[in-house]
């Protein structure tokens, strides 16, 4: 949900789809027209030096500030230190320096191996600060302070609600749910961190290695706690082809039935295994189309998809980051070009300070009618026989007879929602209309428990039982054709429409099988299922109602 909330920041839903800038969610205001847009390669390009130039260390805990930073400022000078907890309630300090020599510095002059024979030594920008031996150090007084404290806590489900449920209109809410969910700059600062660990230790292998964060971390649709998709290139430019160089490099050529980039993720993956601090629980799923290697890691408490080359995800997300305008297709230039490997044409307009003042503007409408538009116009739209188009703007018909058909922007061939199955997409159309429902019935301005927002979300404490007591939603999906004869007289459709919809006894005694289940769940075998609290089992209960009516 919080996805569609973030949308708006885009402005993909804009009224009768003129080019427009969104006045909430954005981070050029009104009053900034001195300011320049910021390019995506611009803002990756910083989080990048900011993480060349930082070392995340394991620490006791956050009172242990005073002498990590003590220890470290004697070498070089440091910008800021952000601290963090992963959730196994481990304590770590995120620590940028002013230069990047200045972290090699620290690096050289502070960093010491320990001695184990299982351990192969690596170097790498992740440590941990031991004790110091014999007597405590006494560092001089700094009035240098955390730059934050447990940056990557996530709020609390019952705060949050309390929080929606306080607002005054639902525009304050999805503004509160986005500020309050997003990605931090710690998070982000965290995610660079990793790409640029599993660039260190690659680089010893490859000749001009690059791991990048992309999707959801970058392109500003991203969530705290979102999954990291990473890409690796090994990209040779032109030069490193300079043909004046008379001494090139040997370079060992493939042989083989398997694709040679299977071969090299294969590597990779036991690169993580065995040399990459925090890496754990690694998968390989090489026989895709786009071979990945999946892992968790710990220490940033992150799960990781790896690839390699697939810049067309890196291209989508600097589409997506921008996906404001639909002239950026039409207005790129030389400067512009980007082809993949795969020879998929990404060219659009990368710098928006181009764009001509008359091109954009700001929206009118507030939050709450984006949404409730949003919500609408896909309440109505026309599945069986459109296909949607961010790049058009417009309904086109759908080339096949899959359920949902979303063209890629960068692909119009392909369709980005083909593993959508039948039942998923009328889930979805049942969705969307209940949402407009909703949000049209609270016009009225009374506020309820479920108002605005509330009404729209679930909390976390609940999704597993969810997933638990989920059953299908078929039975509910009626069609018209089965409430009439064959004729297409309606004499047998009290009948049939007896059979369908239930009385409020079957409910009844529905709800009572269902209290009856939920009792005789085991897990583990001796031990039943129980509910942390009231609003749980109320939850329970509601979701299972919804089922059988």
């Amino acid at each position: 949900m919080s996805v569609i909330f973030q949308t708006v920041k885009l402005c993909l839903n804009r009224k009768s789809y003129n080019t427009s800038y969104c006045k909430y969610l954005f981070f050029r205001n009104q009053s900034d027209t001195a300011k320049k847009f910021i390019t995506f390669d611009e803002i990756v390009a910083q989080r990048k030096a900011e993480a060349r130039r930082s070392l995340v260390v394991q620490v006791n805990s956050e009172s242990s500030f005073s002498e990590l930073y003590g220890y470290c400022s004697k070498y070089a000078t440091i910008n800021d230190v952000h601290h963090y907890k992963n959730s196994n309630d481990e304590h770590f300090m995120l620590i940028e320096f002013n230069t990047e020599d200045n972290m090699k510095e620290v690096l050289n002059a502070c960093s010491a191996h320990q001695k184990d024979i299982d351990v192969m030594a690596v170097k790498s920008p992740f440590l941990w600060f031991r004790a110091a031996p014999g007597e405590k150090q006494k560092f001089a007084a700094s009035n240098k302070t955390l730059a934050i404290t447990n940056g990557t806590a996530q709020v609390e489900d019952d705060v949050l609600f309390e929080e929606l449920f306080n607002c005054e209109t639902v525009s304050q809410q999805i503004q509160l749910l986005y500020d309050r969910t997003k990605l931090n700059d710690m998070d982000i600062r965290l995610r660079y961190m990793v790409a640029r660990q599993l660039e260190v230790v690659t680089n010893s292998l490859y000749a001009n290695i690059s791991i990048q964060p992309f999707g959801s971390s970058v392109n500003g649709f991203g969530k705290m706690g979102c999954d990291l998709d990473l890409v690796l290139t090994n990209t040779v430019t032109q030069e490193m082809m300079e043909p004046s160089r008379r001494l090139v490099f040997q370079e060992r050529k493939y042989e083989g039935g398997r694709s040679p980039w299977q071969r090299h993720m294969e590597l990779v993956a036991s690169l993580l295994e065995l040399r990459i601090p925090g890496a754990s629980r690694v998968t390989r799923i090489l026989n895709a189309r786009v071979p990945i290697v999946k892992f968790s890691h710990e220490i940033s408490d992150l799960e990781c998809d790896l690839c390699y080359n697939n810049m067309s995800g890196v291209y989508m997300s600097e589409l997506l980051w921008q996906l404001a305008f639909r002239l950026l297709l039409d207005r790129a230039g030389k400067e512009d070009i980007r082809i993949t490997e795969e020879n998929l044409n990404c060219t659009f307009l990368r710098d928006l300070n181009k764009l001509p003042p008359d091109s954009y503007g700001q929206c009118d409408d507030d939050l709450q009618t984006l949404l409730y538009n949003f919500f609408e116009f896909y309440a109505q739209f026309n599945f069986q026989e459109k296909a949607i188009s961010i790049n058009e703007g417009v309904a086109l018909r759908k080339p096949n007879g899959q359920p949902l058909y979303i063209v890629n922007p960068l692909e119009p061939a392909l369709n980005v929602s083909r593993n959508v199955s039948y039942e998923e997409c009328e889930r979805l159309k049942t969705e969307v209309r209940n949402a407009a429902w909703h949000l049209e019935s609270i016009l009225d301005g009374k506020k309820t428990e479920d108002w605005g927002l509330l009404g729209l979300l679930e909390r976390r404490s609940t999704r597993d039982l969810k997933k638990l007591l989920r059953v299908g939603n078929t039975h509910r999906l009626v069609s018209v054709k089965d409430l009439f004869a064959d004729d297409g007289t309606p004499e047998e459709s009290n009948s049939k429409l007896q059979k369908i919809v239930k009385t409020d006894k079957e409910i009844e005694e529905s709800v009572k099988e269902m209290r009856e289940e939920v009792k005789e769940v085991k897990e583990p075998k001796e031990r039943r299922l129980k509910f942390k609290n009231t609003q749980v089992a109320k939850e329970v209960y509601r979701i299972r109602r919804n089922k059988f009516l």
